[in-house]
């Protein structure tokens, strides 16, 4: 069975240029399609073994289809890593516990979890930047949201820590609410660091 192509489709399928090659499309523009021929193309072509294949998306559908369409083209896809980055990602830090020193045999904690574990746990926080009142679930929000950005940027605890000593003794009165809202901020991280701990999650 034959696949339609579009040129810029095509292109990239049988692209060779040794370098690395970004594909940059929207939903609903054949990006699986895309993917699923390319793979078969560097098979067919010889350029690359199955096994030598990682294939990675955002959603466990997107990767089903892909293998699905792999098998319908005649392709044995059982020697190709295949799945999304998330699982693959894992699959890494759990074949590496010893060097990375994370034990994650409880798995992935989602957002929502965080969030629970947030606002059952808020009085033990003693937070000084802010009055919690009504507002309990938007305020642990704004604070796991802006734990996330803080991992994200490879920002710990101690970082925090660091910035909060050295910039609130000079800090005017706006400086300081913000230097105080941070201390709260890395009270929870630590916090929520040593909980993943316990539960062996990332």
């Amino acid at each position: 069975m034959e696949v339609t192509l579009d040129p810029e489709q095509r292109r990239a399928v049988e692209y060779d240029g040794g370098r690395p090659l970004l594909v940059v499309a929207g939903p609903g523009s054949g990006k699986t399609r895309v993917l699923t021929e390319r793979v078969r193309h560097l098979v067919e072509q010889g350029k690359a073994k199955p096994e030598e294949i990682l294939c990675l998306t955002f959603t466990d559908k997107a990767a089903r289809e892909m293998s699905k369409r792999l098998e319908a083209r005649g392709m044995d896809v059982s020697s190709m890593d295949m799945g999304t980055f998330h699982s693959f990602a894992r699959k890494v830090l759990s074949d590496n516990e010893l060097e990375t020193g994370l034990d994650i045999h409880g798995g992935v904690l989602e957002k929502a979890e965080a969030g629970v574990w947030a606002i059952n746990h808020i009085d033990d926080f003693d937070l000084q930047s802010v009055k919690i009142g009504n507002n309990a679930h938007g305020v642990m929000k704004s604070i796991m949201d802006g734990i996330s950005s803080f991992a994200k940027a490879l920002c710990t605890p101690d970082d925090i820590d660091k910035y909060v000593d050295e910039k609130g003794d000079g800090a005017n009165k706006d400086e300081k609410e913000d230097i105080l809202a941070l201390a709260d901020l890395s009270k929870v991280y630590r916090a929520y660091q040593k909980f993943k701990r316990s539960m062996h999650v990332v």
